[in-house]
């Protein structure tokens, strides 16, 4: 016999959950690096979000609080369970024996109808923590970005300063040289072929300390990438022209940075789990409203078959519960307020990194103007100097005195550079925008 309740049931089963899942953007595909070509800054940052081990963790907890909703999410299904039970029996009365071999089907459903939001909080708590997840990975990977564009300009200022050195290095032997032919010819003393090798040894060692810095940073910027430190590539130099200004641009720029940090956006995405959690601490001492259905038939003990319907209305609530629901409902209040407070105290920390950005950037767009002057002037002079002396005008002390300015000046426009655009990075990362700013130029 065909039983009434199965339309119920299959109403109970089919049923549409009436909340959807927000899925959070796949891992972004990883290629394969060529390292036979120069290194580019994107490339390094792209190898380092699919290398690094520490970006997979970040996705991974991500991947966990998608699977908490779906979790929460189930509470808007209705539940199924099926049974089955056989047993064999025996039993022996006035000298006869009963063998009976008892079996039993049964399939239930039920549906929570209404619980005052309590599964309604619990995904909207769910659903909060996964946005909190999701921004903070975001906010993990702009900071990665930024630690691997400190390290490919580290290894690119040590690229420069090793250039710097070869060119100091070329010119005092130049110098040697002519103090060489001046000692040869009888125009100079010893002492000043003396000091013109003093000069060239110095220049020598500076050379081979910056190759091994040189190799130090591109071990640092290699490991950055998830790599081996022993893996050799190349960089694309840095070219650094038209300065920007941006006076006036300050107010404006902390405006944005609220709107824009992934990290006060995982906060405010915990401030509403807080709530939800609240909520949610509330609504469990409250009733609930269930439908249940069932059918099930039994067979082995009677003939013909035993079969069983039923359908109720269940409502249940807690009457006392030592005052167990009132302190977690002054927990998750306590826990609202302390987020709170944690989201204004990250606003306010985000103005103060804009400003001291800000301040870095124009601090250091202005000596590298500086720097490149002097870069000019100190070339000019140490030119003029060598040529003095190679016409017998001139004295070696103003050659190497020449030298060591000029020296000194490309290795100050090297730091100049490296500099002005780390803070470049370091604006865009206090601004929240490092995954949408034109990364500055490298040669790229």
């Amino acid at each position: 016999m065909k039983s009434p309740y199965l339309p119920i049931l299959l109403a109970l089963i089919i049923g549409t959950p009436a909340y959807a899942l927000n899925v959070a953007p796949a891992d972004p595909a990883c290629a394969k690096l060529n390292l036979a070509a120069p290194l580019t800054l994107p490339d390094a940052i792209q190898e380092a979000f699919c290398q690094n081990s520490q970006t997979r963790q970040w996705w991974a907890t991500v991947g966990n609080q998608q699977a908490q909703l779906r979790e929460a999410q189930a509470a808007y299904w209705p539940q199924l369970s099926a049974q089955y039970q056989a047993n064999k029996d025996w039993s022996q009365s006035g000298g006869s024996s009963n063998n009976t071999a008892p079996q039993s089907v049964n399939l239930s459903a039920s549906y929570l109808l209404y619980d005052f939001g309590g599964r309604d909080s619990a995904a909207r708590l769910a659903e909060a923590q996964l946005q909190a997840a999701i921004a903070t990975r975001d906010d993990n990977l702009n900071r990665l970005l930024y630690s691997v564009a400190q390290a490919y300009l580290d290894a690119l200022l040590a690229q420069e300063s090793l250039r710097a050195t070869l060119i100091s290095e070329a010119s005092a032997l130049e110098a040697l040289k002519a103090a060489e032919i001046q000692l040869s010819v009888g125009r100079s003393i010893p002492a000043t072929k003396l000091q013109a090798q003093t000069a060239h040894s110095q220049a020598k060692l500076a050379r081979i300390k910056a190759e091994g810095t040189r190799v130090t940073s591109l071990a640092t910027l290699a490991n950055q990438m998830g790599m081996t430190p022993e893996t050799q590539f190349d960089l694309v130099p840095w070219r650094v022209d038209n300065l920007p200004d941006q006076s006036g641009a300050i107010t404006k720029l902390m405006t944005d940075a609220i709107a824009s940090r992934q990290d006060l956006r995982a906060t405010q995405e915990q401030v509403k789990a807080a709530k939800a959690t609240v909520a949610s601490a509330r609504a469990q001492g409250l009733p609930t409203v269930a439908l249940g259905a069932s059918i099930g038939r039994q067979l082995g003990t009677s003939y013909p078959p035993a079969n069983s319907q039923s359908i109720g209305l269940t409502i249940s609530g807690p009457i006392f519960t030592g005052y167990r629901d009132t302190y977690r409902i002054r927990a998750a209040e306590a826990g609202l307020e302390a987020a709170q407070a944690q989201e204004a105290s990250l606003a306010n920390q985000i103005k103060l990194d804009v400003w001291t950005a800000y301040q870095s950037y124009q601090t250091n767009t202005e000596a590298l103007t500086a720097a490149h002057d002097a870069v000019i002037s100190g070339a000019e002079n140490e030119q003029l100097m060598l040529g003095r002396f190679k016409t017998g005008v001139g004295i070696m002390l103003d050659v190497l005195s020449a030298q060591a300015s000029a020296a000194s000046a490309r290795q100050q426009q090297a730091s100049a550079e490296h500099d002005y655009l780390l803070s470049k990075f370091a604006l865009a990362l206090a601004l929240g925008r490092l995954n949408s700013e034109p990364l500055p130029y490298t040669g790229e």
